[in-house]
């Protein structure tokens, strides 16, 4: 049963989401502080504390030379990542993002050595030879309710305005 339930509507006039209560949107000035790599054109971070770090899903924007279809950029985020150590898939689902076919990729991996292996959420769709995916990085085992939350957060991607 979901207990997480949109809270207020985040849109930057490209892409949007809902976010639950205790979820922010970053700003674009605070990002770049933070030294985050510029193709991440949106973040939400939860105020929930996780052995030090709050839950956070970031949104990567590429240019793409052509325009390809969702699905096919869905499946090529999902290979993409499986090369990476201690890759696991956890599970695919089947997502509609604007009508479009997509699949939310939930495994494990570690990024590097000096990282621990994590648990990822991801979802990837296109939209005008642009190409986004949310993600969210988080310790392998969470409470479910911010699990919820973080879905709500990916399943609610768009690319249209959100009408309140």
């Amino acid at each position: 049963m979901r207990t997480a339930e949109c809270d207020t509507w985040f849109w930057d006039g490209s892409v949007g989401t809902c976010l639950p209560k205790g979820w922010e949107s970053i700003d674009a000035d605070a990002l770049e502080e933070e030294g985050i790599p510029a193709e991440v054109v949106a973040a939400f971070r939860s105020d929930i504390d996780i052995s030090g770090r709050h839950p956070a899903v970031t949104v990567t924007r590429e240019f793409l030379t052509e325009d390809i279809p969702s699905s096919e950029y869905s499946q090529a985020s999902v290979d993409s990542v499986k090369s990476h150590p201690e890759y696991t898939l956890l599970d695919l689902r089947d997502q509609e993002v604007d009508g479009d076919d997509v699949e939310l990729h939930i495994f494990t991996a570690q990024l590097d050595e000096e990282t621990p292996v994590l648990r990822f959420y991801q979802l990837s769709a296109v939209k005008a030879k642009i190409g986004y995916a949310f993600t969210a990085a988080v310790p392998l085992t969470i409470a479910s309710e911010i699990e919820d939350e973080i879905l709500l957060i990916l399943e609610h991607m768009t690319f249209e305005e959100p009408k309140e």
